[in-house]
Order: structure tokens, then sequence, then C-alpha cells
């Protein structure tokens, strides 16, 4: 299936179309509004995007209406790699949009290093915060973007509108990416 984003784009938002890219942004009621985002003007569901999206509703922060960023968290790189990956590969994000953030108990002189280059990220993008509440380090991987959040639950929103999950493969790809997130799901306005 292939989802056209153009048409997922509330009316009163404002958009331009170049090179199949959309660009999206949005006059907000004080000052200018957010920065514009830039989607692909079509995204091809299959089984990996629907491990990606499975991911983020396992271990993403979309519980969290009130937030303004997409924010996904792992102490597994592998997992970590395939989340930021899923990301630019299926939305066109830009590594200039995203904030990193390794939170430890234990602190390990080489974490910046290794996870800079198992992301394939530059070290000085990566900040770090100790926490009591991490018994392994983990990474915060979180788009700063409220276009790309917004768009992003509306996309969501599509999919499972869809009936998409009567497909076996899709179906599949949701659930690895669920399991790989360690089952947890604490979203509740789907």
């Amino acid at each position: 299936m292939i989802i056209n984003i153009f048409k997922l784009i509330p009316k009163e938002w404002r958009t331009s179309i170049k090179n199949s890219f959309v660009e999206i942004s949005y006059k907000a009621k004080r000052g200018k509004g957010p920065k514009s985002m830039k989607f692909p003007e079509k995204i091809v569901v299959d089984e990996i995007f629907m491990e990606g999206l499975g991911l983020f509703l396992g271990d993403g922060d979309l519980n969290r209406k009130e937030k303004g960023h997409l924010t996904f968290a792992s102490k597994d790189k592998d997992i970590a790699r395939h989340a930021l990956n899923f990301l630019i590969d299926k939305f066109n994000l830009k590594i200039k949009d995203v904030t990193f953030l390794i939170q430890y108990k234990k602190e390990n002189k080489r974490m910046i290093n290794e996870w800079s280059i198992f992301l394939n990220i530059p070290k000085n993008m990566i900040l770090q915060r100790y926490s009591d509440r991490h018994k392994k380090e983990c990474i915060s991987i979180q788009v700063n973007s409220v276009i790309f959040r917004k768009m992003f639950e509306i996309i969501i929103n599509e999919v499972f509108n869809k009936n998409l999950l009567d497909n076996q493969e899709l179906r599949r790809g949701l659930i690895r990416g669920l399991f790989a997130a360690e089952g947890n799901l604490g979203i509740d306005y789907l």
C-alpha cells in the first residue's frame, strides 16, 4: 500500500510540492509557527515500515499527546539504529532535526564514541546525562518538530483505519517491531 501524504495534511496547513516531496508548515496562534518539514509525497507501507511503526508504538512516546516532538528510547544499539534508519529512509528525516541523548547510571568513557559509530552520527550531536532510573545506558532519539510529530500520528491513524493488519506480512512486521520494543504498548487513543 502507498500512503499519499498530501491527502493527509490538515486543510489549514500550508504545503508546497517539489521533486516528490511535500513541505509542510502552519501558522501558529502566536508567533510565526514551527519550522517547516519535508516529507516524501508518497510512503510505501511494507513490512519494514510496519516494523518501524511497531518500534515507535512500543518504545516511543506516542502515549504523551501533549508532546511537541517524537521520542524513541532504547538500550539496544541495533534497535536504536533500526529506528533511526526507519525515520531517515521512510520519512526523509535529516539528522540535523534530531537530538540524541544517552542516559546512564554507570559512566562509560567510550559510550559516546560507541553510539556515534554504531548509529553513524557525529559525536558532537550526542548529549549525555546521569540518571538513577536507568540500569543500563540507553539512548533517546528525539525528532524536534511538532509538525513531524503530528504527521506521524496522522499516518499511524491512516494505517490502522485502512485495516492494513488484514495483510499477513504487514501484521507480522508490526508484531516484530512491537516485540523488539519488548511488547510494551502505552497508546490508548488509536
